[in-house]
């Protein structure tokens, strides 16, 4: 049925109820039918009752929620050479770049370095001066090889 159709039907009086809307424009109308409108509240209130409540709801959460729960970490080739690297002794990112055959740093490094150390696997020798010059990483106690083979 087209809306025409729906404003002969209207102008006749046979359904009186039906209220047009029109968008700005005049592409598409929605219209409102009160009766049809009261069967779609029943039919909810059917599935309410009878599933007792709206499906997305659960029961509540009582007591304290924990955080999300860490898997191991995955490493990648840049991440295991530089754990690599550091089972020697502690080096700095220019001694780590050589041992890595890299000429400058790149993204993949900075942010594997980043990884590293916000996993814990690594650590710097001056954590209060992050960007001295003097700046050098070791291993954690969970950056040993035997750690991270596990979780690797």
């Amino acid at each position: 049925m087209n809306i025409s159709e729906l404003k002969i039907l209207l102008q006749a009086g046979e359904w009186n109820d039906i209220k047009f809307k029109n968008d700005l424009a005049g592409k598409a109308f929605e219209f409102f039918i009160p009766e049809l409108d009261k069967e779609v509240d029943m039919a909810s209130d059917l599935v309410k009752a009878m599933f007792g409540g709206s499906p997305q709801a659960g029961p509540p959460v009582e007591g304290p929620v924990e955080g999300p729960v860490e898997g191991p970490v995955a490493l990648f080739a840049t991440d295991r050479a530089i754990l690599a690297a550091l089972r020697a002794g502690e080096h700095s990112r220019s001694e780590l770049l050589k041992t890595l055959g890299r000429a400058r740093r790149s993204g993949n490094f900075r942010k594997a370095i980043d990884k590293l150390l916000r996993e814990q696997l690594i650590e710097r020798t001056l954590p209060a001066k992050p960007n001295s010059r003097l700046q050098k990483y070791r291993l954690t106690g969970q950056g040993t090889p035997d750690a991270t083979e596990r979780n690797s």
